[in-house]
């Protein structure tokens, strides 16, 4: 048997990426942009693409002059420890690994995130 799996709800709860932007900025002492950055970026996703998160993290350094790579790193960190399981998923993953081949698939601007969801799970993740 094979299992095709939503990330995004079906295995962990919606993760707020705005809110932790302004979370993770505000601690910075500078979370006025996140606004217009998130603006700019859903209008970006609405017309079909995908805005990888490395970009976001460039755009709002440029606006607040910090480093890009660290704000990136912050933000994974933030984003990972808000990574909630629904009731049952690293069981229901593990089943269905033992049952047959397993796909995860989200439409997150990380490739990171089902990723650190999967790790301590003992879950292996392969990137396509």
């Amino acid at each position: 048997m094979n299992f095709l799996v939503s990330f995004w709800g079906l295995l962990v709860r919606q993760v707020d990426f705005w809110g932790t932007w302004r979370d993770v900025l505000h601690r910075r002492g500078d979370s006025g942009v996140v606004d217009a950055v998130a603006w700019v970026v859903e209008g970006v996703n609405n017309a079909g693409y995908e805005v990888p998160l490395r970009a976001i993290a460039r755009v709002i350094a440029s606006k607040t002059g910090g480093d890009p790579v660290l704000l990136a790193r912050e933000f994974i960190e933030e984003v990972k420890s808000r990574l909630t399981p629904m009731p049952c998923a690293v069981e229901f993953l593990r089943w269905a690994k033992e049952a047959g081949k397993v796909a995860v698939v989200s439409n997150t601007p990380c490739r990171c995130f089902p990723e650190l969801f999967l790790e301590p799970a003992a879950l292996p993740s392969t990137r396509l």
